[in-house]
């Protein structure tokens, strides 16, 4: 398996490098209306969004790349619809 870019440095072709590390999910059970809604901790971390200059079929409104910073959130265990 190979990709086009990564935020390590990996270049067009290279094979994708896989990180894992060990963590604790954090949950949270919020009620709303009477029903339980479960919200999971994602931690603060960054990542490269953009695409590099050189690649190719880029468009132009893939860049500049730039390294983006999220603050800790709470996001919800399942996905939920309004109908």
């Amino acid at each position: 398996m190979s990709r086009a870019g990564g935020a390590r440095g990996q270049r067009l072709g290279e094979p994708l490098q896989i990180l894992r590390w060990r963590s604790r999910s954090q949950a949270f059970v919020e009620q709303i209306d009477g029903l339980e809604l479960t919200m999971l901790k994602i931690p603060a971390g960054s990542f490269l969004m953009g695409s590099p200059e050189g690649e190719e079929e880029r468009s132009s409104d893939e860049g500049p790349q730039h390294r983006v910073e999220i603050g800790e959130f709470l996001m919800g265990q399942t996905p939920i619809t309004q109908a």
